[in-house]
């Protein structure tokens, strides 16, 4: 791997106050991306210490439309975050290093080349033969969102690395981004063109920015609602008539359970694959523990019937090994 050295290093060992100057990710920061059939969720819960570092927690999940299986592939709620920054930089802990390093460089001019070390960004595989991406500071502009003027970073990918992945703020070789908001056209982190992205629904890249709010701004860019419809998969409870259904585990591994307040309301549970083709079948109301051994690792839709509604939701089967 080639080796990374750069002032922003010392930076880094020199400061460990942690919180930012300028509000960048604040306990209260919440986005939106766009995602299509509903939208992708990042928020501030707070505050932890990693590595002697406090750094604020970033949590990140998809809000999908409903019925959700009916809009293709989807995207897996994501590992949650941990940023601090600086007056001019904002870092990020890396799990590839283990360690923080930077991620957003507000101190950067026009024309200036910035190569930061690699993340296990949205849809990429880890690299292993190169251990930086850099790009190009195209143009530096105030820009407004909605009722905010923000300074805005331009950027443009510089270099292939030896897998031939490019990173950048954007779905191509050029991308941006701005105080507060971060990343404009791929969530947090950078994007990776070229990488390898499963045609499943594993997960997809978050999309461009919907709306932003903080302690000081409200920013929406988007006519309908920031959310897009979309509710949480992550709790994946949803309500049927008036009982409350949950499937889980998540994956499952041996067993799919079904999990409700009353599981004398179930009157039958169906299991079907991608294609709709009903793959397990109850044979009794009342039944909420189906075997997942004879079913091959994938994706599958099971729907609860209920004597008040039903409820229908996507599962991943995943066998242990």
């Amino acid at each position: 791997m080639k080796h990374f050295f750069t002032p922003l290093f010392l930076l880094l060992l020199l400061s460990n106050t942690g919180n930012a100057q300028n509000g960048f990710a604040d306990s209260s920061a919440v986005w939106h991306y766009e995602m299509g059939y509903g939208s992708f969720h990042c928020y501030a819960t707070g505050y932890d210490t990693v590595q002697g570092i406090r750094a604020t927690t970033i949590k990140r999940e998809a809000l999908v439309k409903q019925p959700w299986f009916s809009h293709g592939l989807r995207v897996y709620d994501l590992r949650d975050l941990k940023i601090y920054e600086t007056p001019d930089t904002v870092f990020v802990f890396n799990s590839i290093f283990n360690r923080f390093t930077p991620l957003y460089v507000f101190n950067a001019g026009e024309g200036d080349t910035v190569c930061l070390p690699v993340l296990l960004s949205g849809g990429m595989m880890d690299p292993s033969t190169d251990s930086t991406f850099c790009f190009i500071i195209d143009s530096i502009r105030i820009r407004q969102y909605d009722t905010a003027w923000l300074r805005t970073f331009y950027t443009r990918s510089l270099n292939e690395n030896d897998d031939g992945y490019i990173l950048n703020w954007g779905r191509d070789t050029l991308g941006a981004y701005a105080e507060r908001i971060g990343g404009l056209y791929t969530g947090l982190l950078p994007a990776c063109l070229n990488c390898i992205q499963l045609l499943s629904d594993n997960y997809q890249s978050e999309g461009p920015i919907r709306c932003y709010t903080d302690r000081d701004y409200t920013i929406r860019l988007v006519s309908g609602p920031c959310d897009n419809d979309g509710i949480s998969k992550s709790v994946a409870s949803l309500q049927s008539g008036d009982h409350r259904v949950t499937i889980a585990p998540v994956p499952a591994h041996d067993h799919i359970r079904v999990i409700t307040d009353n599981p004398e309301e179930v009157l039958q549970v169906i299991v079907s694959d991608m294609q709709g083709r009903t793959l397990m079948i109850t044979d009794q109301p009342g039944t909420t523990l189906l075997s997942a051994h004879d079913l091959p690792d994938g994706i599958y839709i099971v729907r609860v019937r209920m004597k008040e509604g039903n409820h229908v939701q996507q599962i991943v089967v995943q066998h242990r090994f």
